[in-house]
């Protein structure tokens, strides 16, 4: 009887197995409908995460935690054998202007992001995903930055002095959480303007590292996905300093449209492209391409008339003040997807062969049409298949807690 039982559990496992690799394969290889029910769509969202199946890519595979979702802790948790590197959104290294007669006096501090709550540095978590055989490399933002400011921090006389406080700064809190490296995310900043500088820092920043932290560490430079910011000549000047780029590859919309996919799989091969990277033989793993694994809803009626931008977030606003973009989550595709089913409005789920990407549509019960450009399996599988083709390439995840559970399958 035990023999039995033993062979009936194998049996059931074995079905699981075959049933996940089956519907991965339909999902992300085969022909998909152009149009899919309110109810197919809610019963992907609602798929279960599997974390039975073995890491498929070999490279690179990074993800992003931030302290606006830390539920993704508890995913990485949970994914942790699909990822060499984890990366929390903790840190900011912000300008702050000191109280005296002179006002332009400043120094810069490194501060947590998030000083107390879930979303705040973690240094158990650092450890329980060390464990895993996970590197933890927390991110250092340069946060709420004028060009002034950024200027003097690379030209002016004094600026070896802050850099040499900032640098000391961030040697220290790495110690402090012993972490496995660090990220230095520039945001919109144009490299290309301070990058001689930069060098220079760099290398003194890791001197300090190597000198006061005997863990093993890397480097990694996030650079925004635009030529005119980030060019080939300063790609090739900084390479021998950086462990990885890490390139967040899917605000093609950017600032200055507010209608549009995330990223066409023509955009990403394009900047590729520039940093003659899809062909290269000589950088092994040495970027880092970041896709996104949460989606953007649009109010379409405003599709390209963008009046201006929110002061704090940035997002586009029509001339009435209203929000013409906002990211969307899994959860809440899913509500959404609900809501509508509940309300029994039309949807529509199609694939754009063009971009690659799946677009929803719909109208809200006031009669607003809405478009959804939203990530899937297929889209994912998609520039995943075009990462893979590149040995210089890497694959990274924005954000871990936003997806849908089933996309680390892909892994």
């Amino acid at each position: 009887l035990k023999l039995q039982f033993l062979y009936f559990i194998g049996y059931l496992i074995m079905v699981r197995i075959t049933a996940i690799i089956v519907s991965l394969f339909i999902l992300s290889n085969a022909k998909v409908p152009k149009e899919q029910t309110t109810d197919q769509l809610i019963d992907m969202c609602e798929a279960e995460i599997t974390h039975d199946l073995e890491r498929k890519f070999k490279g690179t595979t990074l993800a992003f935690v931030t302290p606006w979702r830390p539920e993704g802790k508890e995913v990485a948790l949970k994914v942790a054998k699909k990822l060499t590197h984890i990366s929390p959104f903790w840190y900011h290294i912000s300008p702050k202007l000191i109280p005296s007669e002179d006002t332009t006096t400043w120094e810069v501090k490194v501060e947590p992001a998030v000083s107390t709550g879930a979303g705040s540095p973690d240094k158990k978590w650092v450890t329980d995903m060390q464990e895993k055989g996970v590197k933890v490399i927390p991110v250092f933002a340069f946060y709420g930055w004028t060009k002034v400011q950024l200027a003097k921090f690379f030209t002016d006389k004094k600026s070896g002095t802050v850099q040499h406080s900032v640098s000391r700064q961030i040697v220290t809190t790495c110690k402090d959480i012993n972490c496995d490296g660090l990220m230095l995310d520039w945001g919109l900043v144009p490299i290309n303007d301070y990058y001689e500088p930069l060098n220079a820092w760099i290398q003194r920043l890791l001197g300090s590292m190597r000198k006061f932290i005997t863990r093993p560490h890397q480097f990694m430079l996030s650079v925004h996905p635009d030529p005119t910011h980030f060019s080939n000549a300063v790609f090739e000047s900084l390479a021998p300093s950086v462990s990885k780029f890490v390139v967040h590859m899917y605000n093609f919309t950017g600032p200055a449209l507010s209608h549009g996919p995330n990223a066409p799989i023509s955009w990403m091969k394009d900047l590729l492209n520039d940093w003659h990277l899809i062909d290269r033989k000589d950088a092994n793993d040495l970027v880092v391409v970041v896709l996104n694994l949460f989606g953007r809803e649009y109010r379409s009626e405003f599709a390209l008339d963008v009046d201006s931008y929110d002061v704090e977030t940035g997002d586009p606003t029509d001339d009435q003040g209203r929000l013409s973009r906002w990211d969307i989550t899994g959860s809440q595709l899913n509500k959404l997807l609900k809501d509508s089913k509940n309300s029994g409005s039309e949807l529509s789920h199609e694939w754009d062969p063009t971009y690659k990407e799946f677009i929803i549509k719909y109208a809200t019960p006031q009669g607003e049409q809405r478009a959804v450009y939203y990530p899937s399996l297929r889209s994912l599988n998609r520039r995943i298949e075009m990462i893979k083709k590149s040995p210089a390439l890497g694959i990274g995840l924005w954000e871990l807690g936003s997806g849908q559970e089933y996309f680390y399958d892909l892994l």
